[in-house]
């Protein structure tokens, strides 16, 4: 018995897979190696991730400096974004220059 079809598509025993098997450990070694769009994106693919990798993404934001978490969260009324990033660790009195670095068009 052979997990494929005919048609070259995946049979009834075939099983994908997942994003979640690689071990915490090996995630969290190649996560400073990456951006903090690319942590984010990560992040976006399942909740395992996202559990493990926002504490990173948020650390990444506020180690540049850049707090772009917590202008994200002013500029668009997030309450929820600003909250998570106070709670992990950014400034709640940051004062922003008129013109952040994220492009409002960017990011919606």
């Amino acid at each position: 018995m052979t997990n494929s079809s005919a048609a070259g598509t995946p049979g009834p025993g075939y099983h994908l897979s997942h994003i979640t098997r690689i071990p915490i450990e090996l995630v969290l070694l190649i996560s400073p190696y990456l951006g903090c769009r690319e942590i984010k994106r990560l992040a976006m693919t399942c909740a395992h991730l996202h559990e493990i990798l926002i504490a990173e993404l948020y650390a990444k934001d506020i180690k540049h400096g850049d707090c772009h978490a917590m202008w994200w969260g002013c500029h668009y009324g997030r309450v929820d974004v600003i909250e998570t990033a106070i709670k992990h660790g950014e400034p709640e009195n940051r004062h922003f220059a008129k013109e952040h670095l994220i492009s409002t068009s960017a990011v919606a």
